[in-house]
């Protein structure tokens, strides 16, 4: 699991006792949680940790709730002239990470990280020897989110252009055959 730096229920399901909101950010430093882990990393185990932290998560909720005094407003107008930030929080698939880049009052670069991005490499030595049958369970207990992973969008002069893996071949100087 380390290995290939997986992240999420499907790391703790191996082992690996990490959870991004253990960090502290945005009022997790109150909360008292264990990430739920297991050590046998297989589809069972899971599975199993999927459903495990759903109890965890209202044991979260029913915390957070107690703590809501009164609502909280925030000035929703504030403009950045220059700078650069980064965040990473716990989705429900694993580590989320967001890079935000901003000139002039205006963002230049956004960069995603999802989850997927570090669970979807382990497939391959998941599937090996496998049984055919068995591949859309094993698929399906990473919970791969694919959409994250096959398309960008690119924002220029307020124009919007969704780019597929061709148009990324392309601007690379690869010719897009059929």
């Amino acid at each position: 699991a380390e290995k290939y730096c997986i992240v999420g229920p499907t790391a703790r399901a191996s082992g690996i006792d990490f959870d991004v909101r253990s960090t502290g950010y945005e009022g997790y430093d109150l909360i008292k949680f264990k990430p739920v882990t297991g050590s046998k990393g297989d589809v069972s185990e899971r599975l199993r940790i999927r459903i495990d932290e759903i109890f965890e998560s209202i044991n979260i909720i029913k915390q957070a709730l107690a703590l809501i005094k009164e609502p909280v407003e925030k000035d929703k107008s504030t403009y950045i002239k220059r700078g650069e930030g980064y965040a990473r929080i716990e989705a429900p698939r694993g580590e989320l990470f967001y890079y935000v880049s901003v000139k002039r009052n205006e963002i230049l670069r956004v960069k995603v990280k999802t989850p997927t991005f570090n669970n979807f490499p382990v497939l391959k030595p998941l599937i090996v020897g496998s049984e055919l049958g068995d591949l859309p369970v094993i698929v399906a207990s990473i919970d791969p989110c694919i959409g994250c992973m096959e398309r960008v969008m690119i924002v220029k002069d307020s124009k919007q252009k969704i780019m597929s893996k061709h148009d990324f071949m392309e601007m690379c100087g690869y010719e897009h055959k059929h």
